[in-house]
């Protein structure tokens, strides 16, 4: 036992008549008790050595507190109240122990989480503070692996086609539609892109060349709400690449721009300067990004029977 109750009322109505060296012996004494968690010895000689007491009167005070305080038995000296708590604390350390078990199990299954959580972003080229609380790299993680609102625009395989219109007369529609000249069914399907603005912007900005981003800085989610545009961030990412910079830099690029652009915006209209972006459509985000490099051919639609 390393702690116990110590009732001052009741100590100082039982020992208010010991001397000062009586009143040290017996502290003494019941330190030794429930620290060892078993009597006293029976030889008074080892029981002096407990209390570290080596002249005469410091024994003879021993003594006196062993024969009031303490009842002699076949296993040693006794005390009444010091085996009653000990005999409580003993009872719960069962109890105790399953429940530090259950503390280190917990913690380890935590750790191996946060573990796993960091590896995903790590793998992802993102980064988040060391002491992140886990609800948030969990946050980041689902941004990561969301789906997109929309299904990714589906390419025409008219590539390898020569249609014979020579008796046919053509159905001319109204619409027009983009044909990507040598695309095929059988090129794999580019992956989902995450839609929030903020996972686009890193997203962004890592095609820009930016190795580490951290959707987590507190000044991205701030430019974003004043109206910074993911162009910005995508322009200011390739200026840090070039200097060697790193995500914070060209926050702060994007961070200056934005003050300029809002004090160039103020007219009598808009005396605060309030900058408008263009409102970010998550749809045409995914879109995009599904789009293969490669000539564009526009031509009226048409049915061909």
């Amino acid at each position: 036992m390393n702690y116990y109750e110590h009732h001052l009322g009741d100590y100082v109505r039982d020992t208010a008549h010991l001397s000062m060296v009586e009143d040290g012996a017996y502290r003494r004494l019941i330190d030794a008790y429930y620290t060892r968690e078993k009597p006293l010895p029976a030889d008074l000689k080892d029981v002096c050595r407990l209390a570290r007491a080596i002249t005469k009167p410091e024994r003879d005070a021993v003594k006196v507190v062993l024969e009031e305080f303490f009842s002699q038995c076949p296993d040693g000296w006794r005390h009444k109240r010091c085996d009653a708590e000990i005999s409580r604390y003993q009872d719960k350390q069962p109890g105790a122990q399953a429940k530090r078990e259950n503390d280190k199990e917990r913690q380890r299954r935590s750790r191996e989480r946060r573990k796993l959580l960091f590896e995903t972003l790590r793998q992802n080229g993102f980064t988040a503070s060391w002491d992140a609380p886990t609800e948030q790299l969990q946050a980041m993680v689902s941004r990561i692996s969301s789906t997109p609102v929309t299904q990714p625009v589906t390419r025409d395989n008219t590539a390898n086609q020569t249609p014979d219109t020579s008796n046919q007369t053509p159905d001319i529609k109204d619409t027009h539609s983009s044909t990507i000249v040598g695309a095929s069914q059988a090129d794999p399907p580019d992956p989902p892109r995450p839609v929030s603005k903020t996972t686009a912007v890193c997203y962004a900005m890592r095609s820009a060349g930016m190795p580490s981003v951290n959707p987590s800085h507190p000044d991205l989610a701030s430019l974003l709400e004043r109206g910074a545009e993911i162009s910005m961030f995508e322009h200011a990412a390739r200026q840090a690449v070039e200097k060697g910079k790193t995500f914070a830099y060209a926050i702060g690029i994007v961070k200056g721009q934005l003050q300029d652009a809002q004090a160039h915006a103020k007219t009598p209209n808009n005396p605060a300067g309030t900058y408008r972006p263009n409102r970010f459509d998550p749809v045409a985000f995914v879109n995009q990004s599904h789009k293969e490099q490669g000539h564009v051919i526009d031509v009226p639609a048409q049915h061909l029977a």
